[in-house]
């Protein structure tokens, strides 16, 4: 069945209740104003679009007002088994649908004929939903929170469920924070055809935390009378990042607890700053923390590989008597105690012809550890080169003096004003052209 008329129409009784056909039925009014009613049933055994129902179909989209579809018989009025039906009236408010299992559209027009195999009311009306974003925030290396905002504009019953609202971004969890604010794209997937009017939002990504950074390393090394350590951070562990992130470490100081001879003496690290290429997303919590390494004596240390050197003979005939006396030499301001400073030139441990001598002296009386001072014996600089050729002075690993002990070029003397605790033994090579001696500078 196939029928259309201008003004309102009612199905009815016309020798039988209805319309019930094994094909499709179309029924259709077409005057602006005119209602079709629905006080028997109308039911169809085809397959495809079994049942369309158009009332007011010369309206357009949009123009809710005019003719509406009245359901007077209710959930069993409209009947498709095989297929579907289509009703399309003007606005829900004033349609009495009476059935159930439909989808809905809005700001549709009669020559319309949606996709799909759902039955389906289809409405005039134009309704328009607002839908805003709240603004947010989150931290670097987290995932994005659940975006809030409102909407407004919904008519017969929809919810931001039906309508499907949504609120998304583009960043991802490792979207740096530089990148920020973001923006919070506001949409829905409508399949109700509301007009919409998005309004979006932002997010800013903050900092994250990084707790505290680990696994920084510091060296071993030599008494030298201060607490300077020298550090390792390869192996450093960054306690809060991100897995796949870049970081170093930028800057750190270490410093033992005290400057005296010991094993697993305490590193105080301080002033760590982050580098690297992912620095900037991180807040670094705590700058500073601790770990060991031993401060040692020479004997600690295994003995480097020897040089090539001439080793510095000192025959009998070479040291007099004041040249003894002049290898320690007592400071004005030295105070008296038990412990005294002991002096020795060290022939090479290689050389071991006979007649080198060793020289181990002390001063009749003690000195304190508020410093000491002493003069080369002249026989050094004859042998080594001659007082034209400069003197070289280093310790026995090839450093600088430590910077508690001074030697004064042009009186030839070793100077020292004070003496941190732990930094004796000392072994310091005095070395010229033609040959090189060590002395070793010791408590008694």
């Amino acid at each position: 069945i196939d029928y259309s008329q201008t003004n309102a129409l009612s199905v009815g009784t016309v020798g039988v209740a209805g319309i019930n056909t094994a094909g499709a039925a179309k029924v259709e009014t077409t005057g602006i104003a005119s209602d079709m009613t629905l006080n028997a049933a109308v039911t169809s055994a085809a397959a495809g679009d079994a049942i369309i129902l158009k009332a007011a179909s010369s309206n357009a989209a949009g123009v809710s007002t005019g003719g509406q579809l009245i359901n007077n018989v209710g959930a069993t009025g409209i009947s498709a088994a095989n297929g579907r039906y289509l009703v399309y009236s003007g606005d829900p408010a004033a349609t009495t649908e009476g059935v159930s299992g439909y989808s809905k559209r809005y700001n549709t027009a009669a020559s319309h004929t949606p996709g799909g195999t759902d039955n389906m009311f289809l409405y005039r009306i134009a309704p328009t939903l607002t839908i805003t974003a709240n603004n947010a925030t989150r931290a670097y290396g987290q995932a994005d929170p659940v975006f809030t905002g409102t909407e407004s504009g919904y008519i017969d019953g929809d919810t931001a469920a039906s309508v499907g609202v949504n609120r998304t971004t583009t960043a991802v969890f490792n979207t740096p924070v530089a990148a920020g604010p973001v923006t919070i794209n506001s949409g829905a997937t409508n399949s109700q055809n509301y007009a919409l009017v998005l309004g979006n939002g932002t997010m800013s990504i903050t900092k994250a935390a990084i707790s505290s950074v680990s696994g920084i390393t510091a060296a071993n090394k030599t008494v030298d009378g201060n607490t300077n350590a020298t550090l390792n951070t390869s192996a450093a562990v960054y306690n809060g990042s991100v897995a796949g992130d870049v970081l170093t470490v930028g800057t750190v100081t270490g410093n033992f607890n005290t400057p005296n001879i010991g094993n697993g003496k305490t590193v105080y690290l301080t002033g760590i700053t982050l580098g690297g290429a992912a620095a900037d997303n991180y807040t670094l919590l705590s700058d500073s923390g601790t770990t060991t390494a031993s401060i040692l004596t020479l004997h600690n240390l295994s003995t480097p590989a020897p040089t090539t050197r001439n080793t510095l003979r000192f025959e009998t005939s070479d040291l007099r008597a004041a040249d003894l006396d002049a290898l320690l030499v007592k400071t004005v301001a030295a105070a008296k105690n038990s412990t005294e400073i002991l002096v020795r030139t060290i022939r090479d441990p290689d050389e071991q012809q006979a007649g080198i001598v060793s020289i181990a002296l002390s001063g009749e009386t003690a000195y304190s550890h508020a410093g000491f001072q002493f003069s080369l014996p002249a026989g050094i600089f004859a042998q080594a080169g001659g007082d034209e050729e400069p003197i070289r002075i280093s310790t026995f690993m090839g450093q600088p003096l430590p910077s508690w002990l001074h030697y004064d070029a042009v009186a030839k003397k070793f100077v020292a004003a004070t003496v941190p605790a732990g930094a004796l033994p000392l072994h310091v090579w005095v070395q010229g052209k033609k040959a090189a001696v060590m002395l070793n500078i010791s408590d008694m």
